[in-house]
């Protein structure tokens, strides 16, 4: 039924799984055309302004900030505070062991903040899209603006009673489908790391943030904090036990 209802100029269906058909064209066929209408541009940016949903949940979460899709290292402050940087989708993992794009952007964010060079890097953890699943969230976006754009404009369109309602629910369901799918594409965390026996190499973790229905930023603090990469609070002798072992 959802194959048949993406794909019918004349079939209709409610809320209540009621599915008809009418002698009247359906809004499928205005939808796909505007659909294609959108540049990439419009896409990235109603990406970013879903992510920038996540700074919601900043507020007792351990971070002191979320920076969406930064124009520039400068846009992101050089303090002791820890910080997620969520990179555009432009620079995206492919998988697990080939993450240049992503990890290259992320170390420009890492090492400089504008043209001076950053002193705490041990303050920021990046997020990024995975490049397999960003077709389907791209495509999904498309269809939630063009439903989007259709519903505003439905006195334009002269669109009947039937019609608006039709608009209104495929509005809401693209919508929510765009949500799903930006939570499974944002999946990869990448946490830089310095081996003591090879001083000022960083070295990269990028490991997948589990799912469940938390947000993106409460699953990956979680993994933050289970994996002992974001310390908010630290026993006096766990602490005494490291500085011995740096400070002999």
């Amino acid at each position: 039924l959802h194959t048949l209802r993406g794909m019918l100029t004349y079939l209709y269906a409610n809320n209540f799984n009621r599915y008809w058909y009418d002698t009247k064209p359906n809004l499928r066929k205005t939808m796909q055309e505007r659909a294609r209408s959108y540049e990439e541009q419009a896409i990235e940016a109603e990406i970013k302004r879903r992510l920038e949903r996540l700074r919601q949940g900043v507020k007792g979460s351990g971070l002191a900030a979320v920076h969406v899709c930064p124009d520039s290292s400068a846009d992101v402050p050089d303090e002791q505070a820890v910080r997620l940087v969520i990179l555009p989708p432009k620079s995206a993992c492919v998988s697990m062991t080939d993450t240049t794009q992503a990890t290259n952007d992320a170390m420009v964010v890492l090492c400089t903040r504008g043209s001076a060079q950053r002193l705490y890097r041990n303050m920021l953890v990046f997020l990024a899209a995975d490049a397999g699943r960003l077709p389907a969230l791209k495509e999904g976006v498309r269809d939630a603006l063009a439903w989007r754009s259709i519903y505003e404009d439905r006195e334009g369109l002269n669109l009947d009673p039937e019609q608006v309602k039709d608009a209104r629910l495929n509005q809401d369901s693209s919508s929510r489908t765009v949500d799903d799918r930006l939570s499974e594409t944002y999946q990869w965390l990448l946490t830089p790391s310095v081996d003591p026996s090879s001083p000022g190499q960083t070295q990269w973790d990028c490991s997948l943030i589990d799912g469940g229905s938390e947000t993106i930023l409460a699953r990956l603090v979680t993994k933050l904090k289970r994996e002992d990469k974001l310390i908010d609070r630290w026993a006096p002798s766990l602490l005494q036990m490291e500085l011995d072992n740096r400070l002999w």
